[in-house]
């Protein structure tokens, strides 16, 4: 070996070259739970984090779409048969005494003698031949009769212009002054066939002239048919929404990362070689009305912040002293053994981390809505509540409290919780109606960390604070 040169590397070499540390039980069972299936499964979910939840979300919309469709397509099948229902319902039963039923018309004998005692009243009031100018016809039962046979029928009477009496005479009188309705023409029944025969019969013999009766005139109204009732629209009932709708949103936020505690140098240090990323979360939540006025909501939240690590440690110049053994020629007494000491400087060497960190959130919020204003297109309001974490992961490395070197976050030093606590949220809701089924909304708002992320042992907090611009579709059934 040349004595010129410092022998630190063989120096290194022969003192290490046997030494061997035995590493810590956790460390080992650490190692385990990274080959467990279960540890597999959320890795593999973190790594793809992204395309699972672009897929749930497009299930999402396409399940919407589908019982938008199928919904829409129930309600036009029970209105047209409801439509149905009415149009085939059977028409109302005519009055008693109408033209629509089949009791037996009067005969002609039994007019003719209600007329003949209608005439022997009017003669002891001392009536006057034109007493009602609205005579008596032949029901319209015998419409069938042919047009000779009515002018036969009608009598030198009936063809004569008569003076028709005032209405004060007919008051004083006792006799009706309001003028019968017009009689219509319907059809005859064929229960009515054998009236028919009678009228036949009688058509030859002469019909003396008839008064109007009121008996007369009261059995012919009855038989008048009854003007047919306009059909009225159909009116489907209002059909009452649904309290519940079901809402997919998505966030950009922008993180705010504090630290309290600990050592000061450590916290500047942590500020200046980990800069925070980009972060965002997605929300699918179901919402209940109440009314107008309140409702909740609440669902499963993703939030993931990343955040990137630049950390170059150099290391401090090393002066080694070592002592080192040689000889002195002495011409006198011969060589001499002497020892020595030497010093060695040796430049610091610097050691440079990169690392992109990621923190995934999966989380249950749970927020009460008021609604201040409402119209037919807008809905403006608050919400608020809290945020309660099931799942708190992290990936990367992050600067060593004593700033020489890294904490991986996977190892056993994994300063960390597993869960991230209590969150609280405070949003600004606004939602505009496409249709019956579909709303806009847009809620910026504010998320407050509460708990600590990480352990207690560690000597300082970490909290973040987000505020998010949350933008998504509302689907009301």
């Amino acid at each position: 070996m040349n004595e010129n040169r410092h022998p630190i590397d063989d120096l290194f070499r022969d003192g290490l070259d046997q030494y061997s540390v035995e590493p810590p039980m956790h460390v080992w069972e650490r190692i385990d739970q990274t080959r467990t299936p279960v540890y597999k499964l959320i890795n593999n979910f973190k790594q793809n984090a992204r395309w699972y939840m672009s897929l749930a979300a497009g299930l999402v919309l396409i399940s919407s779409a589908a019982i938008l469709i199928l919904k829409d397509g129930k309600i036009d099948d029970h209105a047209l048969s409801q439509t149905q229902a009415v149009n085939e319902a059977p028409a109302p039963e005519a009055p008693s005494g109408s033209a629509g039923k089949s009791e037996e018309a009067p005969s002609i004998t039994d007019l003719q003698a209600e007329n003949q005692s209608f005439q022997s009243e009017a003669s002891t009031n001392q009536l006057p031949a034109t007493t009602n100018p609205f005579r008596a016809e032949l029901p319209t039962r015998a419409s069938n009769a042919t047009p000779q046979n009515r002018a036969s029928e009608e009598t030198p009477q009936e063809m004569a212009p008569q003076e028709e009496p005032s209405k004060t005479e007919l008051a004083q009188n006792g006799t009706n002054v309001t003028p019968p309705k017009e009689q219509e023409k319907v059809d005859v029944p064929e229960q009515m066939e054998n009236n028919e025969q009678i009228v036949e019969e009688v058509q030859g013999e002469e019909i003396p002239e008839v008064t109007e009766d009121p008996l007369v005139k009261s059995s012919e109204e009855a038989n008048d048919p009854q003007p047919e009732k306009a059909q009225q629209p159909v009116v489907n009932p209002p059909i009452t929404p649904s309290p519940w709708s079901v809402e997919i949103l998505g966030s950009y936020d922008f993180v705010n990362r504090h630290f309290q505690g600990g050592n000061p140098a450590y916290r500047n240090a942590r500020n200046k070689y980990e800069k925070v990323g980009a972060a965002y979360t997605f929300q699918m939540r179901a919402e209940y009305r109440f009314n107008r006025i309140l409702s909740v909501r609440s669902g499963l939240s993703f939030s993931q912040i990343h955040e990137n690590l630049n950390f170059n440690y150099t290391s401090p110049d090393q002066i080694n002293v070592y002592q080192k053994t040689g000889y002195i020629i002495d011409p006198i007494n011969g060589p001499q053994k002497i020892t020595y000491e030497v010093k060695d400087t040796m430049p610091g060497s610097t050691t440079t981390f990169r690392s992109s960190n990621s923190y995934t959130f999966l989380d249950i919020p749970i927020l009460l809505n008021y609604h201040m204003y409402t119209t037919n297109k807008w809905d403006l309001g608050l919400s608020g509540g809290p945020v309660f974490n099931l799942a708190f992961r992290q990936r990367g490395q992050i600067v060593n409290p004593s700033v020489t070197d890294v904490i991986k976050l996977n190892g056993a030093s994994n300063p960390y919780k597993g869960y991230a606590g209590l969150n609280v949220m405070f949003n600004l809701t606004a939602s505009y109606k496409l249709d019956k089924h579909f709303d806009l909304l847009f809620e910026p708002g504010l998320r407050f960390g509460v708990t600590s992320l990480t352990n207690s042992s560690f000597g300082m907090t970490q909290k973040y604070n987000s505020y998010n611009l949350f933008t998504g579709v509302r689907y009301n059934f």
